[in-house]
């Protein structure tokens, strides 16, 4: 939102089209909250995964 504030304030039509697009240039701290929710959903499959393996072979 800083990105687009930095813009002329007669620019409004350029901010509300790249609005209406979704570019807003990077968002630093929204990418890393991504890249820790992926990080943290993969380990979570993984563990899902083991434990289902364990509960199988202590019934066979």
């Amino acid at each position: 939102m800083a990105r687009l504030m930095g813009d002329e304030p007669n620019d409004l039509r350029r901010i509300l089209h790249r609005v209406s697009e979704g570019d807003l240039g990077r968002l630093p701290a929204l990418e890393a909250l991504g890249e820790r929710l992926s990080r943290n959903v993969e380990q979570l499959a993984g563990a899902i995964i083991y434990a289902t393996l364990v509960v199988c072979g202590a019934l066979c």
